[in-house]
């Protein structure tokens, strides 16, 4: 359904077949989409490909997530803080009338989770480290960041990468000719860009992005701060 709605919503992905009927006849009988269907709207694009990725990981998820309760009555504060099969809880008076209770379960009491499937989640997983390794060492030192399932590379102009549509096709994610102009990764999911029409994009891994933090971290404040202009301590 998801792959389904990301196709509906990008109008480029024709470019993967060699005739127009070819891609008629692929579209209607193996996705059961309409060509009327089909229409630009990047917003659903990128939440169907979220929830495509998100999939594949719930195979490999632990069953033992930590858990957090907002508690403004006397009965649940005193079943969480007396329950023996809790450990590893933390607690944060919101106010006077409500308490944020963070714990996880001891492992011989949580519930077996029949919705995973380990071998899903490492073929999957493993399976695309081989495909990315694969293309970086056809890049070789033109490769200038990597992560899970995408890389960052220079484009000398023979070694561009072929992209598509379809489940384990290499995607351009930029859009049709744009690339980018000036790139900084400091660290691994540590990253900020800018593109040839101005656009700029980037990354902190576990930072969220606020329009204060986007105006104190933009890209040029993150430029200054890699290249020792700025003393961010």
């Amino acid at each position: 359904m998801f792959l389904k709605i990301k196709l509906e919503t990008d109008d480029k992905w024709s470019e993967n077949f060699k005739t127009e009927e070819e891609y008629r006849r692929y579209v209607k009988k193996k996705l059961d989409i309409e060509l009327g269907e089909i229409k630009k709207n990047p917003g659903m694009r990128f939440i169907a490909k979220i929830c495509l990725n998100s999939l594949w990981g719930k195979f490999g998820q632990r069953k033992n997530m930590s858990q957090t309760e907002y508690v403004n009555k006397l009965e649940d504060f005193y079943r969480i803080i007396l329950n023996d099969n809790i450990k590893d809880l933390n607690m944060m008076f919101m106010n006077d009338d409500c308490v944020e209770m963070n714990y996880t379960m001891e492992d011989a009491y949580v519930k077996d989770n029949f919705n995973t499937n380990i071998y899903i989640a490492a073929f999957t997983t493993s399976s695309a480290r081989i495909r990315l390794y694969k293309m970086m060492d056809k890049l070789g030192d033109k490769v200038l960041y990597s992560d899970t399932d995408s890389i960052v590379y220079i484009d000398d102009g023979t070694n561009k990468i072929e992209t598509g549509c379809m489940l384990g096709d290499w995607t351009d994610e930029l859009g049709e000719d744009k690339y980018i102009r000036t790139w900084i990764s400091p660290v691994s999911k540590d990253y900020a860009y800018l593109m040839n029409d101005g656009t700029v994009g980037g990354k902190i891994k576990r930072f969220k992005m606020t329009y204060e933090s986007e105006t104190k971290l933009c890209f040029e404040e993150r430029m200054k701060i890699i290249t020792g202009e700025t003393d961010y301590t």
